[in-house]
């Protein structure tokens, strides 16, 4: 760098007030032998200070300043001796002050560039909180639903085990027919309540377009009693009611019908019990 890039730089640095008394020397002596890019340089940069102080709203000073400020200058002013100071050179006091207004607004400005981006932090960390708030509420509502509906079929179960468990209760052994030689089932009869529960395993999926269908046969006359399907494993837990009234003896049968059964059977058999 060479001199006089150093002595411009200083010179911009000159109204902040921040120079060692070396380098002041050093401007004031370049000063004095003329020069139009320092001198310029100190005009844009004091320019930019008087505008921050500017920014600033001012202090009414004490009435007893103003006096001693007079009296000080008229003091200075008596002793000083030799050429009077550069005048685009502003007085240290001046620059000391407009140094620390300076600091100040810098100071503001980071603390106001701080207090923004924390509080945009906490907006999207709230907004992220929120966001966990809402899953969880769903989640909640999810489980009370699922809670709620496991409850009533625990209640619905202990009510049928009631019920087949009960003196009254008629069960029925069905076995599998050619048509479905490795299936079997159960059927429970509550004659109180004229429920039947059909408990069916290893029978196969009925053909396309087909359904299951299930007799209460009493006096050699078949009753439906409903269609059901099976899962891919061959099993199912059917529920009726409105079963004929049960006296004496009673045969179970399963059908294979059209979807949706027909008023009597007329498909191959393919469980039953007495």
């Amino acid at each position: 760098m060479s001199e006089h890039q150093e002595l411009l730089e200083l010179a911009a640095l000159l109204p902040l007030g921040t120079l060692s008394p070396e380098d002041e020397e050093r401007i004031d002596a370049h000063l004095r032998g003329g020069c139009a890019d320092c001198e310029a340089a100190i005009r844009a940069s004091a320019a930019v200070v008087d505008a921050l102080a500017l920014t600033v709203e001012p202090l009414e000073p004490a009435p007893e300043l103003r006096t001693r400020l007079l009296a000080r200058a008229a003091e200075e002013g008596a002793s000083r001796a030799g050429p009077p100071p550069a005048p685009l050179r502003a007085p240290r006091a001046r620059r000391r002050a407009r140094l620390a207004v300076a600091a100040a607004l810098a100071a503001s400005l980071l603390a106001a560039i701080g207090l923004g981006l924390e509080v945009g932090d906490l907006r999207g960390a709230l907004a992220g909180e929120e966001e966990t708030v809402a899953r969880l509420e769903a989640a909640l509502a999810d489980a009370s639903a699922e809670r709620d509906r496991l409850a009533g079929r625990l209640a619905a179960s202990e009510r049928t085990l009631g019920d087949l468990t009960s003196r009254e209760t008629r069960t029925v052994a069905l076995a599998g027919t050619e048509h479905a030689p490795a299936a079997a089932a159960r059927a429970f009869l509550d004659p109180e309540n004229r429920r039947l529960v059909l408990v069916v395993y290893e029978l196969p999926p009925p053909p396309p377009g087909r359904s299951y269908q299930l007799w209460v046969i009493v006096g050699g006359d078949p009753v439906s009693a409903g269609v059901f399907d099976v899962d891919p494993e061959g099993r199912t837990r059917y529920e009726t009611t409105g079963v004929p009234a049960v006296e004496g003896p009673v045969t179970i049968a399963v059908t294979v019908e059209p979807a949706g059964g027909l008023p009597k059977p007329s498909g191959p058999l393919v469980l039953a019990g007495s």
